[in-house]
Order: C-alpha cells, then sequence, then structure tokens
C-alpha cells in the first residue's frame, strides 16, 4: 500500500515539474511535449489515488497553461508569416512595374484572338 502512495506521489511530482518545464518551454516547438506528458500523468494521479492531489493539480495547471500558450505563440507566428508573406508578394509585384501590366495586357489581347476563333 506504501509503494502505490509513494508512486503516486512521485507521478504527481513528475507532473508538477514537467508542467513547469512545460511552460517554460511553451515557446519553442518542443514545449508542448512536457505538458502532455505533465497533464496526463496529474489526471492518471488525480483518478486513481489520492496521495499527491495537490501537485498533480498544480502540474494539470501549469501543463493547461503551458499549451494554451504554445497556441497562442503557434497563432501568432502563423498570422505573422502571412502579414510577411503578403508583403513580399505586393513588393514583388511593385516591382514588375511595366512588365507586369504589360504581361496583364498580353493576357487580354490573347483572350480576344481566342474569341475570334
Amino acid at each position: 500500500m506504501e509503494e502505490m502512495v509513494n508512486q503516486s506521489k512521485g507521478m504527481a511530482i513528475a507532473s508538477m515539474v514537467l508542467g513547469i518545464v512545460g511552460l517554460v518551454l511553451s515557446c519553442l516547438v518542443i514545449g508542448i511535449i512536457p505538458c502532455v506528458i505533465g497533464l496526463i500523468l496529474g489526471i492518471v494521479v488525480l483518478v486513481k489515488q489520492k496521495a499527491g492531489q495537490g501537485m498533480a493539480i498544480a502540474g494539470i495547471v501549469t501543463s493547461l497553461i503551458g499549451i494554451a500558450l504554445f497556441i497562442m505563440v503557434l497563432i501568432g507566428f502563423g498570422s505573422a508569416m502571412s502579414q510577411y508573406e503578403s508583403e513580399v508578394i505586393h513588393q514583388r509585384i511593385g516591382a514588375a512595374g511595366e512588365a507586369w501590366e504589360s504581361a496583364v495586357e498580353y493576357g487580354r489581347d490573347f483572350e480576344a484572338v481566342v474569341r475570334q476563333f
């Protein structure tokens, strides 16, 4: 019996430590891994054992915060990359200038010739 209590306390401590590590590393891609493992360990401790519930709850909370922070960083990075891509496309179109406009006109002329046949 005492061995199971020690095991659940160890899992609760591991959950809390992994939650904290995941929270610190959540700005990196690697930070999601300890958060998910810490969340799973914390839930297992809460479901199966009474010992170590405080640390298991702390592990669950820090893991959830780390996962939420990771998702926000991921959304922000995607938004920034989308904005950057849009600016690059506009710059390239602007740099093409007259060549771009003449290509558009050539395309219209080609469509007119095709319609005649």
